[in-house]
């Protein structure tokens, strides 16, 4: 299985854009996000909204199936509690 990881774009989709023509030889069966997709905390919330938008865009323009951390850890956490419930 390979997975294709990355973090830290702090809303910088031309490196993103970069990351996706670079690996169009490459094959992976998984996306794992690992935070800081976008700079959230530092602009206006309409901007915010613009930047997500083309960020998830991008993403999908991968084809790969991805998670994001937080989802990840829900997903995680909610596994470990029904175990010892």
């Amino acid at each position: 299985m390979q997975i294709l990881a990355f973090s830290d774009l702090h809303g910088d989709a031309s490196t993103l854009k970069l990351l996706r023509d670079s690996m169009k030889d490459e094959s992976y069966d998984y996306m794992l996000v690992a935070g800081d997709l976008t700079n959230a905390d530092l602009i206006p919330p309409t901007k915010r909204v613009q930047q997500v938008k083309e960020i998830f865009s991008i993403m999908e323009s991968f084809k790969i199936p991805y998670c994001d951390t937080v989802n990840l850890f829900v997903t995680i956490y909610s596994f470990c509690f029904s175990l010892f419930s």
